[in-house]
């Protein structure tokens, strides 16, 4: 299981933080690090919490064990509808789709295609479909892993219904 899932499941427990919230983060062997100067680090972009975790950060001893501490000040963008939000990363090259702040998907200007421009028309268009496209909330969680989706499931059943399996 990734880092994302593990704190995706400690997170549905407390329900009190999204990941991109965080402005602290215990080090373990699954993040991986680079520096970039005498004491910031990134997370290195291979890493699937990267998209989580834009920014620099700084490594300090947090009650005997090391962390990530935020270093910078990222500026997200963040649209809501109901349960359902759209947070674009500060780079506006990444959007995350999260139900009650609980990260569901990842949409990648890359992949999909959009610009810094057009971000906000397409966290409008994920948000909308979120709302009223069953069949897309079935395909986006179904690129999910297992625990995820029990995860999930099991924290919201009102998603059951969308989750293959």
């Amino acid at each position: 299981m990734d880092e994302l899932d593990n704190i995706l499941i400690k997170l549905s427990m407390k329900n009190n933080k999204t990941p991109m919230q965080s402005d602290k983060i215990k080090l373990n062997e699954n993040i991986k690090i680079k520096k970039v100067a005498f004491d910031i680090y990134t997370i290195e972009k291979d890493n699937s919490m990267s998209n989580h975790y834009d920014g620099l950060w700084k490594l300090q001893d947090v009650d005997g064990s090391p962390h990530l501490v935020r270093a910078s000040d990222p500026q997200y963008s963040k649209n809501n509808d109901g349960d359902w939000s759209a947070t674009s990363n500060y780079d506006n090259n990444n959007i995350i789709l999260a139900y009650k702040s609980i990260p569901i998907g990842s949409f990648s200007s890359s992949e999909y295609g959009y610009d810094t421009e057009s971000i906000s028309i397409f966290k409008n268009s994920i948000l909308d479909m979120a709302k009223n496209d069953d069949q897309f909330l079935s395909d986006v969680l179904s690129l999910q892993n297992q625990n995820k989706c029990s995860a999930l499931s099991n924290t919201f059943p009102e998603l059951k219904k969308y989750i293959k399996g």
